[in-house]
């Protein structure tokens, strides 16, 4: 072979494994873009979810207990000019369910996550978000008008559940 041909075919080869390799990081990136590949918790001892408005602040605190896990809403009250829980409602599930909606949510995956408010929003909602495992911090994450996936969908079963509670302890 001459000299010509093999440089061809030594840079065909390189470009060949250049595009082999941008393939593999593409075909990836949107594997874990599109959701098929997320963490999951295993067990989980106790949450908090802290939501703060303009004028108001809730705290979701989730606690396992035995089998089952225990949710209740806080509202912050200032009495006093001292920030003070109160208990707005509560709702008790098994503990698997509450694991399984910790997991759909995809919580696991938002340790580290820092929203970062945007640019031209005036106000908003910030959040923190703290799971203990095993006696330890596992996740943290927080934001301010930029949220982590499944963010609203947790939020939002957690409303779901408290208002089931309420309904059935009234009818």
């Amino acid at each position: 072979m001459d000299e010509n041909r093999k440089r061809k075919t030594r840079w065909l080869l390189r470009a060949f494994v250049a595009a082999a390799a941008a393939a593999i990081v593409i075909g990836g990136a949107i594997f874990m873009i599109s959701g098929r590949f997320h963490k999951k918790l295993d067990s989980f001892d106790r949450l908090e979810l802290t939501i703060s408005g303009m004028r108001v602040t809730n705290r979701f605190e989730l606690v396992r207990a035995g089998s089952d896990a225990e949710l209740t809403l806080y509202e912050v009250v200032y009495i006093n000019g001292e920030a003070q829980d109160e208990v707005v409602g509560r709702a008790r599930m098994d503990y698997d369910s509450a694991l399984a909606i910790l997991n759909d949510c995809r919580v696991a995956s938002w340790d580290g996550f820092e929203g970062r408010h945007p640019h031209g929003v005036l106000d908003g909602e910030m959040f923190t978000f703290e799971l203990f495992s095993d006696g330890k911090k596992t996740v943290y994450a927080h934001g301010s008008e930029n949220f982590p996936r499944g963010y609203s969908e947790l939020r939002s079963a957690f409303y779901e559940l408290l208002e089931n509670a309420s309904s059935a302890s009234e009818g």
